[in-house]
């Protein structure tokens, strides 16, 4: 809270005085230079200034949050064709080597092609105009990380597409997680109706 509540090491940070200042009506911080003193995000306090709001934004440990809900991040540029994936991508994936999905041709060779187009497909061939906030895509896919006959695992890719200015993708950024519980409960649904 501000204007009380715990200072420092007792609050789990590191010790030292938290910087506190007053609010405006309506829980507004007063205008100040940006980069000088506490920053509020949210109505809540974060130490110091813009540095270590960017440290604070760190210690969210965004990786873990996505390991532990069962979602890889990932940036796909199209240029050079490289996939960087968060940590956990392999495992979630259920891979055993980074290599297989260090590219956007590598990754779509582990898609099974008789169900559903991969995200590099869906975004390459979409034709669609990027205003410059981005294209957003959701779509599902099999893929067999075991190789071609190996058992399917189903991801769902959600993330949004970015453009030279125009419809000619430039990179992707997305999450991925697998979805077989899903598909399977959806499948048998369907059968049923």
């Amino acid at each position: 809270p501000v204007g009380g509540g715990t200072h420092g090491a007792e609050a789990g940070l590191a010790p030292g005085p938290v910087k506190r200042r007053r609010l405006r009506a309506g829980g507004i911080p007063p205008a100040r230079p940006a980069g000088t003193g506490a920053d509020f995000a949210c109505g809540c306090m974060i130490r110091g200034d813009g540095m270590a709001a960017e440290g604070a934004a760190r210690d969210l440990e965004v990786d873990r949050i996505l390991a532990g809900i069962g979602e890889a991040a990932y940036r796909w540029t199209v240029a050079d064709d490289r996939i960087v994936w968060s940590p956990g991508a392999c495992s979630l994936l259920g891979l055993d080597n980074e290599t297989v999905i260090g590219t956007g041709q590598a990754y779509n060779a582990l898609v099974d092609p008789q169900h559903g187009p991969s995200q590099r497909d869906l975004i390459l061939a979409s034709g669609v105009s990027d205003s410059g906030s981005g294209v957003p895509f959701q779509i599902e896919y099999a893929i067999r990380p075991a190789g071609p006959d190996g058992p399917l695992r189903w991801v769902e890719d959600t993330g949004r597409w970015y453009a030279d200015g125009g419809s000619r993708p430039v990179r992707a950024e997305g999450v991925v997680r697998i979805v077989d519980e899903r598909h399977v409960r959806e499948e048998r649904l369907a059968f049923l109706s």
